[in-house]
């Protein structure tokens, strides 16, 4: 029996339907077959995209992080399988078919693609489709207006191998994609996985040869710490560089695999309105070892939310991008945000803002924000970083991954 299981990767701010769990493929290699559709002339993939090519890179950002073998082959298949049985073809395809446009609602052009997972009685996946939005546009060139290409197929591969959603703003594998605009993270940067996403892959996948990496860490909620439930855990490392996260699903336990051996410090906090962000101390990873953490208590209520980030006046869930030695000006908005009341901090001598230069401004979306000026120093490391705030009455909020540095 199959299991057929559908994600999608939206553009909006509206609530995204996420149901493929942390499963895995058991046989090797996996080939993706790229639809004849995808090629064939049509207004929505922009003339002149390089889409096999785009395929191939997208497919490559994962071998490069984990053990996993993927190839590519050609197809005259249009149609994604039927929900209740599939046909062991891992398509990708474009094509306007009343199977793959049953996936969409009618004129949706803010959903960039879905991905139908299905899985054996044992949970291994079996086959998995791809469906980019026949109703959007692509493009690989960086098109004003348009979804990369690149970025869409390599969040939709991820869902493929298995991984869901991520918590962090800047990860690959965060649920909103944006079009190619003059704002936000570089196309470049974009179509790269940040450290959360190879640590994800890596506990779906870990190298089991000489070059083994990883460890994980193991936490148990225990009293008053088990309404943790529905939060975000995450690792920074001496630099304050985000390096691996979990959502927190359970009431009793959470586990932070694929994490490369190393000294970290463990960040945690509730679902959004509940406890603030709580700090417990350092852990120590090793390779091939599961190190155990007990949270015993509820950091206090949080009296400020914030939820979303942007630069230009321009709001919205994704990560802020910017580069070594540079200055920004961000926006951050939110419930209870006074900028007379609140200290903002990255958590890394890489990365200061100017507090007396905090202000409110006011925004005709979402009433009134907080504009703060950042300066990231010429050596900063290349990464995510988190935003905290904190309100005068030492309750943390944070936005982990807020802010990615891009190499370049």
């Amino acid at each position: 029996m199959l299991i057929a299981l559908v994600s999608s990767c939206l553009l909006l701010a509206a609530a995204s339907t996420n149901t493929i769990g942390a499963s895995r493929w058991r046989k090797a290699p996996i080939t993706l077959t790229l639809s004849e559709s995808l090629f064939s002339a049509q207004a929505n993939i922009r003339s002149g995209s390089s889409v096999e090519e785009a395929a191939v890179q997208a497919a490559a950002v994962w071998q490069r992080a984990c053990d996993i073998d993927l190839r590519l082959d050609r197809s005259n298949v249009r149609s994604v399988s039927p929900a209740n049985r599939g046909d062991a073809v891992n398509l990708i395809t474009i094509a306007a078919t009343a199977e793959n446009l049953a996936l969409f609602d009618a004129g949706d052009i803010g959903t960039a693609a879905v991905t139908r997972v299905f899985r054996d009685r044992r949970g291994y996946i079996v086959e998995a489709d791809i469906v980019l939005n026949p109703y959007a546009q692509f493009s690989s060139d960086g098109t004003y207006g348009t979804f990369d290409l690149q970025t869409v197929l390599s969040h939709e591969i991820g869902h493929l191998l298995g991984l869901r959603h991520s918590e962090i703003r800047g990860a690959l594998m965060f649920p909103v994609i944006d079009r190619n605009t003059f704002g936000g993270i570089s196309v470049e940067a974009g179509r790269n996985l940040s450290m959360a996403d190879i640590a994800s892959v890596r506990s779906l996948y870990p190298d089991r040869g000489e070059t083994a990496c990883c460890g994980s860490v193991a936490i148990r909620l225990t009293g008053s710490a088990r309404a943790l439930a529905g939060g975000t855990a995450w690792l920074t490392d001496a630099s304050g560089k985000l390096i691996a996260a979990t959502q927190i699903e359970g009431t009793r336990s959470a586990e932070i695999a694929g994490v490369p051996e190393g000294n970290y410090e463990l960040y945690y906090d509730g679902p959004l309105g509940g406890a603030s962000v709580g700090m417990a101390g350092s852990v120590e990873v090793r390779t091939g070892v599961s190190t155990a953490v007990q949270l015993r208590s509820l950091p206090p209520r949080r009296s400020v939310t914030v939820d979303l980030i942007g630069t230009n006046g321009v709001l919205g869930e994704t990560a802020v991008g910017t580069v070594r030695n540079s200055a920004l000006t961000m926006w951050i908005s939110g419930q209870g945000l006074d900028a007379t009341q609140v200290r903002f901090d990255f958590g890394t001598p890489y990365i200061t803002v100017d507090g007396s230069f905090a202000r409110n401004v006011d925004h005709s979306d979402v009433g009134g924000a907080v504009i703060v000026n950042i300066t990231v120093a010429p050596d900063a490391p290349a990464g995510l970083y988190t935003l905290y705030v904190v309100p005068s009455d030492g309750s943390i909020s944070a936005i982990p991954g807020a802010l990615v540095v891009e190499p370049r």
